[in-house]
């Protein structure tokens, strides 16, 4: 069972499907008590238990939608039912209670909503014909998990290795073994050394903490950055993000408890600096610290004009160590999770680039020479460098007036400012090299310069290539995602955005306020995004000074950074391969096995056919299991011979 980008609570759920199944989960005892119908949130007589049921998950999945469809419109509505941030619509924890008419058990009564969270108390007493129902996933222990992780109470790594080791003893039971298992297995009983290459952030040994001597830290924000608008209330109190929960990490614990460090390949450099959301791995980051570390200029302007209110439990912590890669890598979060932290790389590309060309080449320098040689294609100094942030601590409401200090983002953005001062470099470079040049350079010298070479030229490839029609070329629809959400609000909130590779390929989208009528639905064929050139030529027109980018200057931007971190992934899997490849003795067997997403697997094959590997000996060209899957559809596949025993992959010639 092979599965990628899920909860690790959803890979090992019954029978191979990721997907859960919901419904009406009687109580009983305690819980189904202590109900008082005067506070339900809305009630319906004269129906059947039945009916009951399905008007109540039919007015739930009303009252969310309805919520996420226009959130600010919610405050100002005229209907009588009270919903406090504490006490939203959510259908999952939801409660149903049925009373039958005459207390009998059976027929037609009385059914009342509660929402998750409604006060109980033992005083209300409900008549023995009443019964009540919950409503959640019924996988008890993925329900528990999923809520206990909504609340902010983060389970332990401990704790949570157990209960996934537990379920997978279940799931074997059944017949199926997870990936890591079998991975695992083979491992530790095959004769043919296996290493792996993982989407994973780069581990903290393998940097080190540069400061450029003559280089002052970053100064204050640009206005243009002070004045951008507050984060969006709608979504600031986001869920946990899930960190160590995702089967990646779990897999990446596995894989470190029993492989040797130069076995196991970490490719994902976006976050580096941060560890993500794995304790161990930030912790390892903050080692490389050199005391004291410069203060931010804001911070400490911000000190005396806004003195900062109690700080909460995530502001205790060090502060990420600055990289290049976190300050270009936050491009991802801004466009597919937290579309409502405010950040903005157009005036960083408008002053400090200037064109498509300097973006090019600074990119190609960053990643495959000198940092200095990257800076030198920028226009950095004192007038610039203050647009050479993403994001202010200050909020600046109008010209001339007090700065306030901008409440925190959550997530946090790592690395608001172009870190040139000081940065994490990759470790003995000198003159200094990011990770990824600092990886180049290792496999060209190692003998693999034409593996350098070929993978420094299909980066500039893949780059171009989806930059020449982003809505297309990006199969996974998250740009056309992104683009509906900032530049047409209107119908990104009418539409079904649940699949966006799907919703990218309509010429038509129905509309879900009235999906019945044709005069309705919204034309999609048209929706373009702009390419390279022209995207950049309509960043030109913007001019920090005289006001702050648009939603649609902002996002372009985004994806104009985005397409080349994006990218470089598939540059550090070729490199971390080829670096596996040319310490192996020559003539000798080895296995690597590479975990990743969809995306950058397609382009790893294709970079590797060209190399000249071929899948003409392997069952079915190699492929195993299908691309796409509908919703609750098992996930199990049944491997190969080649697969049970990893010897017949070498076959005799």
């Amino acid at each position: 069972m092979i599965c990628c980008s899920e909860d690790a609570i959803d890979i090992t759920r019954k029978d191979g499907i990721v997907d859960k199944y919901e419904d009406w989960i009687q109580l009983v005892g305690a819980d189904a008590s202590g109900f008082n119908i005067a506070n339900a949130w809305k009630s319906k007589v004269g129906v059947t238990l039945e009916k009951a049921k399905q008007w109540a998950e039919e007015t739930l999945d009303e009252a969310e939608e309805s919520e996420e469809d226009d959130s600010d419109s919610e405050a100002e509505s005229e209907e009588e039912d009270d919903l406090t941030p504490e006490n939203k619509v959510e259908k999952d924890g939801a409660i149903l209670v049925f009373i039958a008419d005459g207390g009998k058990k059976k027929g037609k009564g009385s059914a009342y909503i509660f929402l998750r969270g409604t006060e109980r108390h033992p005083r209300y007493a409900l008549p023995p014909s009443c019964v009540a129902f919950e409503w959640g996933d019924l996988d008890e222990e993925a329900r528990h998990f999923c809520r206990r992780r909504k609340d902010g109470q983060d389970m332990p790594v401990d704790e949570l290795d157990a209960l996934l080791a537990r379920r997978k003893a279940q799931r074997r039971a059944e017949g199926l073994e997870i990936f890591d298992d079998w991975l695992v297995r083979h491992i530790e009983s095959c004769d043919i050394p296996i290493e792996v290459v993982l989407e994973a952030p780069i581990p903290a040994d393998e940097v080190e903490l540069h400061v450029e001597e003559g280089v002052p830290s970053a100064p204050l924000a640009h206005q243009s950055l002070r004045r951008l608008e507050l984060d969006s209330d709608s979504d600031s109190e986001d869920e946990n993000d899930g960190g160590s929960d995702a089967y990646i990490d779990y897999l990446r614990r596995r894989l470190q408890s029993i492989l040797p460090r130069e076995r196991l390949h970490c490719m994902d450099p976006r976050e580096l600096g941060e560890g993500s959301e794995d304790l161990d791995l930030r912790e390892s980051f903050r080692r490389l610290r050199i005391d004291p570390l410069t203060k931010d200029a804001e911070e400490v302007e911000l000190s005396k004009a806004a003195p900062k209110a109690k700080r909460d439990e995530d502001e205790t912590r060090s502060p990420a160590l600055p990289s290049f890669e976190s300050f270009f890598g936050a491009a991802a979060d801004l466009l597919y999770y937290h579309p409502e932290v405010k950040a903005d790389y157009a005036p960083f590309l408008v002053r400090c680039v200037k064109s498509p060309e300097k973006l090019r080449s600074f990119f190609d320098r960053l990643f495959f020479g000198t940092v200095q040689e990257a800076c030198e294609e920028l226009q950095l100094d004192e007038q610039t460098r203050p647009l050479a942030r993403i994001r202010s601590l200050a909020y600046e409401e109008s010209p001339g007036t007090t700065l306030q200090r901008r409440p925190r983002e959550r997530p946090a953005i790592a690395v608001k400012a172009l870190p040139v001062d000081c940065y994490l470099k990759a470790c003995g470079s000198s003159p200094a090299r990011t990770w990824v040049s600092g990886l180049a350079e290792r496999v060209s010298r190692a003998g693999g310069e034409a593996f350098a070479s070929a993978a420094q030229a299909a980066y500039g490839m893949q780059v171009e290539q989806l930059l020449a029609d982003p809505k297309n070329a990006d199969e996974d629809g998250d740009y056309f995602e992104a683009w509906l959400r900032e530049v047409f609000p209107d119908i990104y909130a009418d539409v079904d955005t649940s699949d966006p590779a799907e919703l990218r390929k309509l010429d038509f989208a129905p509309s879900e306020k009235r999906p019945n009528s044709k005069k309705h639905r919204h034309k999609l064929k048209d929706i373009t995004i702009p390419n390279f050139a022209d995207a950049f030529a309509e960043l030109k027109r913007f001019d920090p000074d005289q006001r702050i980018s648009t939603r649609r200057e902002r996002v372009l931007a985004k994806i104009l950074i985005d397409a080349f971190l994006l990218c470089i992934v598939d540059v550090a899997a070729v490199l971390r391969t080829a670096e596996a490849i040319l310490r192996a003795p020559e003539e000798s067997q080895l296995i690597l096995v590479l975990y990743a997403g969809g995306t950058h697997i397609q382009h790893q094959v294709k970079f590797w056919q060209a190399q000249g590997f071929s899948s003409k000996a392997l069952p079915n060209k190699g492929v195993l299991g299908q691309d796409d899957y509908e919703e609750f559809e098992p996930r199990g596949l049944d491997v190969p011979a080649c697969l049970r025993d990893l010897s017949q992959l070498f076959p005799v010639q």
